[in-house]
């Protein structure tokens, strides 16, 4: 009883859910239990979710071919960790990042069972989005600016420069720039 009491506790407060699937000679997937933050990230119940058809039913469309390669890999016998999108009941698209772990029959000479753990990562996604969104506005000013600008750390080490100034200083790219110190690439007349 103190150890279903823990189990529960656990499972409660978990903001992740943990999983166990079967699997059929056909290669099947059948849910055998969840717990933890199932309902908070899927929207389901496990009830509806087995009643709408299971984990693919919930995958987005355009994650759908990584799932069934993600299957491959644990058919295979090889452990999965795998970033996909689902759709949650109310519609709305959210990131998970699933660790799966097959389990080998011996008897019967293949995976039988899929046990794993899913997170929520949306907020992950969303925060890495919006750095790639404010990276590529700044890559787009930086290119556009007819001056040189250049970006250097407090020592002097150019770590990025714009086109005009790989003009100004004759580089093809920045390549062969970052990382040196700003006077050995800047003609003292620029300085």
């Amino acid at each position: 009883r103190e150890s279903e009491e823990r189990y529960r506790l656990i499972s409660s407060i978990s903001t992740d859910y943990m999983y166990a699937t079967g699997l059929d000679e056909n290669g099947e997937v059948g849910l055998d239990w969840v717990t933890g933050a199932f309902e908070k990230i899927t929207g389901y119940t496990q009830e509806e979710f087995i009643e709408i058809g299971g984990w693919r039913s919930i995958v987005h469309p355009d994650d759908l071919e990584k799932d069934q390669e993600d299957l491959k890999r644990l058919l295979a016998n090889e452990s999965v960790v795998s970033e996909i999108r689902i759709v949650r009941k109310n519609g709305k698209s959210a990131w998970i990042r699933s660790y799966a772990q097959p389990i080998w029959d011996i008897a019967a000479g293949r995976v039988t069972k899929i046990c794993g753990a899913v997170q929520d990562i949306t907020e992950q996604k969303l925060a890495e989005s919006a750095v790639r969104e404010s990276e590529d506005r700044l890559r787009s000013i930086l290119n556009a600016e007819p001056e040189c600008v250049k970006l250097l750390d407090r020592s002097g080490v150019l770590l990025d420069m714009n086109p005009a100034g790989l003009k100004m200083i004759e580089a093809d790219s920045t390549e062969q720039v970052v990382g040196r110190k700003i006077g050995d690439i800047v003609a003292p007349a620029h300085r």
